[in-house]
């Protein structure tokens, strides 16, 4: 259904189109409607994903009922919608439905530890994206793609106009959803040494256990890390004075040539007594 289509059937509804300034020319002698027309139209016109495109043109037709929507959150709005990917749509269209009780999902209740295949890691990563952007959040911080407990995801500002506005709970369950929800449900017990590690959280909470128990020597908790550090491709820790006078600790990674960098046991140990 086309934005025209979505408002005709609005209207029909009985919804009534905005009462504000929305359709009054401003100071550039152009309506907000015209301006977040013309912004959804070039959105439509770059879009390489065209099942994204009907819920374009629902977010536009929305925003044509909702005095709540200003201005800059239309643009926004549209904006967001641009960069997110279809996949992104389906994991808040499937959170949504969770969180409204449209759908009754039995979401996973622990934490990921890791994956074990990329195609996994790429969902995880496109969630953690979601969650970087305040679309989603979660009542535990989410440090990594690979820490997050899918029951405790939660739509968020945003996330929830565009679940709304795009008309989201009507998307179809298609192999995208299928996948998404196969990947939220997963219950499998997670073995961080079988899986692609795609943050520090496992090797730091081992590290951390092992050097609360100080029943190991020096070398033998320098043999566990590289072990635990043998699958990723850099790792590197470093301190930096801040402009309060103290040290911020800078922890980097993903170099491609396969080198590792990380200073000694005991530098190790000091730093995870200060968290």
């Amino acid at each position: 259904m086309g934005a025209i289509s979505k408002i005709n059937a609005n209207l029909i509804e009985g919804r009534c189109l905005r009462s504000d300034d929305f359709y009054e020319e401003s100071y550039d002698n152009r309506s907000t409607a015209e301006e977040v027309l013309e912004g959804t139209l070039f959105a439509a016109q770059r879009e390489a994903e065209e099942k994204k495109l009907p819920y374009m043109a629902n977010l536009y037709a929305n925003i044509n009922f909702d005095n709540t929507i200003t201005r800059s959150m239309a643009n926004q709005l549209v904006k967001i919608a641009s960069d997110i990917t279809y996949r992104q749509l389906v994991i808040l269209s499937v959170v949504g439905k969770c969180n409204y009780g449209i759908t009754e999902l039995p979401l996973r209740e622990q934490a990921f530890r890791g994956f074990d295949n990329y195609s996994d890691m790429s969902i995880a990563a496109e969630i953690f994206d979601l969650y970087r952007s305040s679309l989603i959040i979660s009542s535990t911080a989410i440090l990594d793609a690979a820490s997050f407990t899918p029951s405790l995801l939660v739509m968020n500002g945003m996330g929830e106009l565009l679940f709304t506005h795009m008309e989201l709970s009507t998307m179809p369950a298609d192999e995208i959803t299928a996948q998404i929800i196969s990947f939220l449900t997963d219950n499998t017990a997670s073995n961080p040494q079988d899986h692609v590690i795609t943050g520090q959280l496992p090797i730091r909470e081992e590290v951390e256990a092992i050097l609360d128990e100080h029943t190991m020597s020096k070398e033998d908790i320098d043999a566990i890390i590289d072990e635990k550090t043998a699958n990723i491709p850099w790792l590197s820790f470093e301190t930096q004075e801040n402009e309060s006078g103290g040290q911020t600790l800078i922890i980097d990674g993903g170099n491609a040539s396969g080198k590792r960098s990380y200073t000694d046991t005991k530098w190790i140990e000091d730093k995870l007594s200060e968290i």
